[in-house]
């Protein structure tokens, strides 16, 4: 077992036997207003052991609550209290992903961490800075939506995205595509200059634009392959992602 691992292990047996002696108050405690525990503003909250013992607290927590409504709000909470600090958004992803997932950790829990992911159907997305074409700075937000949009990420040096739209344009020169479908071309990669030069090859109806949230470090969309489509709604809501 790996340094990192063991500590891991160490952590959360520690966490386990302590909340354990505790296990008759578990129903009395408001996983609502856990989120008064975080300090939100923090830019060093990923530092903190505190902020982490709070966090690991509350995968144990959650693990004993049956009602996944219950949970999912408890959860959905906690990102609406955190969605204006950046780092406290990465803070929870990642440990959450880091702790739910390791297979020798004592919580081990991917069910659990489905709950965590923002870009799952019915789930609100997380906001994202972005320039669109013209040059201007917006974010997801603050840009009204008349209705239900497709988010297209992709990067040009990926050659089955590019492939992708090579047969979305072909499906708009011969008016096949439904009315009323609005896509956002999020060009994910560093390189502004190969966005630019690659714009023409998107199709003339796309909203192009380059992300500057840097989402390809972060977890807050499933980025691991590539091209990503997510379907949400006027109001950031998944309906369908792929």
């Amino acid at each position: 077992m790996k340094k990192k691992s063991v500590l891991l292990f160490l952590l959360f047996t520690l966490l386990t036997i302590s909340n354990k002696i505790q296990a008759q108050d578990l129903e009395s405690i408001d996983l609502i207003k856990y989120c008064q525990h975080f300090h939100f503003s923090d830019k060093n909250i990923a530092q903190s052991a505190e902020q982490e013992q709070f966090l690991a607290d509350f995968f144990f927590l959650l693990q004993h609550v049956e009602d996944d409504d219950y949970k999912q709000h408890a959860i959905n909470n906690l990102f609406q209290e955190a969605s204006p600090y950046p780092e406290a958004i990465d803070f929870i992803l990642d440990e959450s992903h880091r702790y739910l997932t390791d297979r020798e950790s004592p919580v081990y829990n991917p069910k659990l961490w489905e709950f965590f992911r923002r870009d799952t159907r019915g789930h609100v997305v997380l906001d994202f800075q972005y320039t669109d074409e013209e040059g201007r700075d917006s974010t997801l937000y603050t840009t009204p939506l008349q209705g239900d949009i497709t988010l297209f990420f992709y990067n040009p040096e990926c050659e089955h995205c590019m492939q992708t739209i090579a047969e979305y344009k072909i499906r708009e020169d011969n008016s096949c595509i439904t009315d009323g479908e609005t896509i956002w071309a999020i060009h994910v990669g560093e390189n502004d200059i190969l966005w630019h030069n690659t714009l023409p090859l998107l199709p003339k109806s796309w909203k192009k634009i380059k992300d500057r949230s840097h989402l390809m470090t972060r977890r807050w969309y499933d980025l691991e392959k590539l091209p990503h489509i997510v379907k949400i709604t006027a109001n950031y809501q998944v309906k369908q992602a792929q």
